[in-house]
C-alpha cells in the first residue's frame, strides 16, 4: 500500500555493463486513481511536502566493490552488541529524531502498519539495498515496509513520523561477503577473459 504522493521503491536488477555490475534502484510516483492532473503535469506541492519525483539511481559496482547489489532486510531482536554500534542523538521536540551510525554499520527499520515514515540523510554516506540516499532529500516510505540502510564509512539519519516504527543499529551484516563474493567473481572473470584471448 503506498500513500498518496509518496515513493515507492521498485526492485534492483543486476544487468551486464562494461564487465561490470550495475544496480538500478526506480522510485515511482503513484497518485490515488481519482487523482485528476492539471494540464501542467504533478500537482503543485508546497515547499514543506517530500520530494515526489521519478527517479532513477544507478550505482556501478567497481571491482573492488565498494557497493553491494544486496541488502538484507530481516528484521530481529537488538542484542546489546549491536547497541554499541549507533548513538541516538537527541532532537528537537518534534516528532524527528536523528540516528548516528558508524562505519559498516546498518539501521534496520520496520515502519508501522498505521503511518508511513519519512527520512532523509544528513552526513556521510548510506545505502538501501546498494543504491546510494542523496543527501538532504526526505524521501517516504509506506506502512508495513522493511528495509535496512547500511553505510560503509558513516552516517547521519533523520527520521520523521512512524510513531509505531520500530528500528535498530547493527553491525553484524552479510555487507562485507557480499563485496568478498563480488570481487572474486570479478577476478574470475578477468582470469578467463586473459586466458581466452
Amino acid at each position: 500500500q503506498t500513500l498518496p504522493g509518496s515513493l515507492s521503491p521498485a526492485p534492483s536488477l543486476p544487468s551486464a555493463s562494461s564487465g561490470s555490475l550495475t544496480a538500478v534502484c526506480v522510485f515511482r510516483l503513484r497518485l490515488p486513481s481519482a487523482t485528476a492532473l492539471p494540464a501542467g503535469g504533478l500537482p503543485s506541492r508546497s515547499a514543506a511536502e517530500p520530494t515526489s519525483l521519478t527517479r532513477q539511481s544507478p550505482t556501478r559496482l567497481s571491482s573492488v566493490g565498494r557497493r553491494s547489489l544486496v541488502s538484507h532486510s530481516l528484521l530481529c531482536p537488538a542484542s546489546a552488541k549491536d547497541q554499541d554500534c549507533g548513538n541516538m542523538v537527541s532532537s528537537a521536540p518534534s516528532s524527528a529524531r536523528q540516528v548516528k551510525l558508524e562505519r559498516e554499520c546498518e539501521l534496520r527499520i520496520e515502519v508501522g502498519e498505521n503511518s508511513p515514515l519519512r527520512l532523509r540523510l544528513l552526513s556521510g554516506t548510506a545505502e538501501i539495498f546498494g543504491t546510494e540516499i542523496p543527501p538532504e532529500i526526505w524521501l517516504n516510505f509506506p506502512p508495513r515496509l522493511k528495509f535496512a540502510i547500511f553505510t560503509w564509512h558513516g552516517a547521519t539519519i533523520e527520521m520523521d513520523g512512524g510513531a509505531d516504527t520500530s528500528d535498530y543499529v547493527a553491525d553484524e551484516t552479510p555487507m562485507i561477503s557480499y563485496v568478498n563474493v563480488h570481487a572474486v567473481l570479478e577476478a574470475r572473470r578477468n582470469r578467463a577473459k586473459a586466458s581466452s584471448s
